[in-house]
């Protein structure tokens, strides 16, 4: 384990590599309908001094339920880090000896779950807990991603095997459980809440992208009424749903999935916006594109 830095984080979670197979069902597809945006204040979120924030596509900005949020930026150099924003205050997290970094979630008990690349271009999913990095990866896998972690430290992502597709993973109590969607040649796990219910995204044969709902060992497939492409991407402990879509013009919205409604996210002035992450209290995070082309995340109350 290497120290990073000390900051207030929670218990560190000893991860065992062992895995187990696991049954499951398919459920019906939620479609409902959608609804004009919502209402809401958007504030911006820009590292200080950086040249773009949440930059790259699988770059996500997640938010705690003590609105503690974590993310990515590019440098001037450009140069990856990752970041947590606390009380208002921005710090840079780096992998040690790391060319690229990122944080993908972080729950209330402030553990991190993010990767980094290091000097020999070698991908790292890494747990950072009480300053502490512990490094994760899934039995047997060439490439691990560590996606939420939630309160009570159960991690979900996804793994790759000699350049397969990916497949989606719980990390519970030190044990892997690997799954994909039935009949999907690539499956995501992207969050998991209080109750263990898991969102993510699946790929069809035709190739198109999706979402789902993993409840109770029962698949049920996510899609935003008229789009050509859905991702959920977090999910709180309600149940509520947060995640990305695209319209047949290729323009990408964010939306919002409770009781089965789903809300457009849009971010006033925004080229393409998505929503990557929600807390507890319904406070939305996520990233928005302005028309130079320069990324930037934002807080939706």
């Amino acid at each position: 384990m290497n120290q990073l830095f000390k900051l207030p984080l929670g218990a560190l979670r000893r991860c065992v590599a062992n895995f187990i197979a696991l049954g499951l069902m398919l459920g019906v597809p939620i479609r409902g309908l959608a609804e004009r945006p919502g209402s809401g204040t958007f504030t911006t979120i820009d590292f200080p001094g950086a040249l773009s924030t949440a930059y790259l596509p699988q770059i996500w900005i997640r938010i705690n339920a003590e609105g503690q949020i974590v993310g990515g930026y590019q440098d001037t150099s450009g140069k990856g880090h990752g970041f947590l924003l606390s009380n208002g205050n921005f710090f840079t997290v780096d992998g040690p000896g790391a060319i690229f970094s990122e944080l993908n979630a972080i729950n209330p008990e402030g553990d991190i779950v993010g990767d980094y690349v290091d000097a020999n271009s070698n991908f790292v999913a890494f747990l950072l807990s009480k300053g502490k990095l512990t490094r994760i990866s899934f039995p047997g896998a060439t490439e691990t991603s560590l996606n939420s972690i939630n309160p009570r430290g159960d991690i979900v992502g996804y793994y790759t095997v000699a350049g397969g597709p990916r497949h989606g993973y719980l990390l519970r109590e030190g044990i892997f459980t690997s799954f994909d969607f039935p009949g999907a040649n690539l499956t995501v796990a992207s969050a998991i809440n209080t109750e263990g219910k898991i969102a993510g995204i699946y790929r069809d044969t035709a190739g198109n992208m999706h979402g789902y709902l993993l409840s109770d060992g029962v698949f049920t497939p996510i899609d935003v009424p008229g789009a050509i492409f859905t991702t959920a991407i977090d999910i709180n402990p309600e149940g509520t749903i947060v995640g990305r879509y695209n319209t047949p013009d290729g323009k990408g919205h964010g939306y919002v999935l409770r009781g089965g409604q789903f809300t457009t996210i849009d971010v006033p002035g925004s080229v393409l916006s998505f929503a990557t992450g929600i807390n507890a209290k319904s406070d939305i995070v996520g990233k928005y594109m302005t028309a130079d082309g320069k990324f930037h995340g934002f807080l939706l109350q």
